[in-house]
């Protein structure tokens, strides 16, 4: 694995509570990238951050949904907190829902 392909990057990755989600979330921090990680289950959420900063990666759970993402940026608290002056470079829809 390269630790430095997504240096420098930051994503925004939904569903990152668990499943794909949080594995995609994962890999994008441990090759480089600050993510940022929503999930409708904020504790989740919380801990997949909380693993990834552990690991030495760069994430923070963000609060919200994929269906505002339109309507206002999706998580300014992350470009806040880790890059001031970077937008996302990357967005992964990893949040679906099974009925």
């Amino acid at each position: 694995m390269d630790r430095t392909r997504h240096a420098g990057r930051v994503a925004f990755v939904t569903g990152a509570g668990s499943g794909i989600g949080q594995a995609i979330a994962s890999r994008l921090a441990a090759e480089g990238c600050a993510v940022a990680c929503t999930d409708l289950r904020h504790d989740r959420t919380d801990q997949t951050a909380e693993r990834i900063t552990a690991a030495g990666g760069s994430a923070l759970a963000s609060r919200g949904s994929r269906s505002r993402m339109t309507s206002r940026p999706p998580f300014p608290s992350c470009s806040a907190t880790t890059h001031r002056t970077s937008p996302p470079q990357l967005v992964v829809d990893g949040g679906w829902l099974a009925r």
